[in-house]
């Protein structure tokens, strides 16, 4: 419990703030400043946070698309090598119908990693 020296304090404090301030103007309009600023530094906080998971995420993103390019440019290397050392032509025919299975059917696409919401009307 608060003791009887508190009481009177506050009492003594409150009875000043309303005699400056009869109608609460003051301590509104500082209320109110304190509220907005606080918002507003929380909006770049947040806003800069963000800002630097974005830009890691496409630091990933384009370290990861180099080293596929570049696996897939060994890879077509080696089957280009494989072709022209084999005489057959159902090796070639082979080859591309994989090549062809692997970039249209089973390959993963490029995601651009946004979130679309369809609606179904």
């Amino acid at each position: 419990m608060m003791s009887l020296i508190a009481l009177l304090d506050v009492a003594q404090k409150s009875a000043e703030m309303a005699e400056r301030d009869p109608h609460g103007w003051i301590m509104t309009l500082v209320a109110v400043s304190v509220v907005f600023l606080s918002l507003f530094i929380l909006q770049y906080c947040y806003r800069f946070i963000g800002w630097l998971n974005t830009d890691k995420a496409s630091r990933k993103i384009s370290s990861h698309r180099k080293k596929a390019d570049q696996n897939e440019s060994e890879v077509a290397a080696a089957i280009a090598t494989a072709l022209s050392l084999d005489e057959n032509d159902e090796v070639p025919a082979a080859i591309a119908l994989a090549l062809h299975r692997y970039f249209s059917e089973c390959a993963h696409d490029r995601e651009s990693y946004r979130i679309t919401i369809k609606r179904k009307y």
